[in-house]
């Protein structure tokens, strides 16, 4: 079980950065907003990163340069090793999480949609073919399906499937069914996400954000603290240059949740405000946060600077790498 887990998490940061194979193409160079005509009618949860356009903003350049970069170098060398594939991180468009469950088997709960070029096709086959010529080779990558648009295993962890045209995104998943699921909205045999739906509005409603996150039906997330809630969106936008919008809503239930939320929020403001927290700089993050409410909807915004922005990530790191220490001795 322990093994499988570890495959899955590594089958994950291949698919991440399956940014493209490459065969001499030049990069895309425009922006990869979530495309609704790809995402299934069912949807309960969506996370989608604009890569492009976040690496094309000052401070989306700085983060990439200190904080990303050299893991994501280091996890493709890892796949030309191991795969025998040649991989640019870089080319990502866009990377889009959904799913329509909270909770049961981990694997079952949704899948990832790579947006990307369109060589994944042949680069997969080219890699079955090299395992073919060379008998003492692992067979990490294998095609499951073929028809109506195939699917690729790697590293007996992943599932990759494709679409049928050059504009679609790959589908990756632990999955073989849900990998399925969602190829046949693909190919136009299921169902796509209605326009008119809460998710579909709320991304038509911010297609310059850099990230943005929605969860539906949040009451039934296995946790007390969203019991009272309906739903919620966030944002990450580049304000100008060098900083960042945060924006939050959450919808309540009912109207005295919605206060309940409202005043809890309010009051740890001004605990962090006027104590001295660690880490230091949620004072700031504080001190930056407006807090309304509308109804049965709680709005929070915070504007951060490039320097919190940086030193929040620093922190984080140090505190991963710490973990991971702690964990190996």
């Amino acid at each position: 079980m322990k093994k499988n887990k570890k495959q899955w998490r590594w089958g994950l940061c291949l698919a991440v950065i399956l940014g493209s194979f490459s065969f001499g193409s030049s990069p895309l160079v425009y922006a990869r907003p979530a495309d609704l005509k790809w995402i299934p009618a069912d949807t309960h949860w969506l996370i989608h990163w604009d890569t492009e356009r976040f690496g094309d903003t000052s401070i989306g350049k700085a983060i990439l340069d200190r904080f990303m970069a050299a893991e994501l170098d280091r996890r493709q060398e890892q796949i030309r090793r191991r795969l025998g594939l040649r991989l640019e991180w870089w080319r990502i468009q866009g990377i889009t999480l959904l799913g329509w469950r909270y909770s049961g088997p981990e694997k079952e709960r949704g899948v990832a949609l790579i947006w990307t070029s369109d060589n994944i096709s042949q680069a997969l086959e080219q890699a079955i073919q090299k395992q073919r010529t060379n008998p003492s080779a692992s067979h990490t990558v294998q095609r499951v399906q073929k028809d109506p648009a195939p699917i690729y295993q790697i590293n007996s962890a992943v599932y990759l499937g494709l679409g049928n045209q050059t504009n679609q995104p790959i589908v990756m998943g632990a999955s073989l069914k849900m990998v399925q699921k969602v190829q046949k909205v693909l190919l136009g045999q299921a169902n796509h996400l209605s326009p008119q739906a809460p998710i579909a509005r709320f991304l038509q409603e911010n297609p310059l954000a850099i990230l943005v996150a929605t969860f539906q039906n949040a009451d039934q997330i296995p946790d007390r603290t969203f019991q009272k809630l309906q739903s919620i969106f966030l944002t990450v936008t580049e304000k100008s240059d060098q900083t960042l919008l945060l924006s939050l809503t959450v919808q309540a239930k009912s109207d005295q949740a919605a206060q309940q939320l409202f005043e809890i929020l309010r009051g740890l403001r001004s605990l962090l405000q006027f104590t001295e927290p660690d880490p230091p700089f949620l004072q700031e993050i504080a001190a930056a946060l407006q807090v309304h409410r509308s109804g049965r909807s709680i709005h929070c915004l915070v504007l951060m600077q490039q320097d919190l922005v940086f030193r929040l990530l620093q922190w984080k790191t140090h505190h991963q790498n710490q973990k991971y220490v702690r964990k190996k001795s």
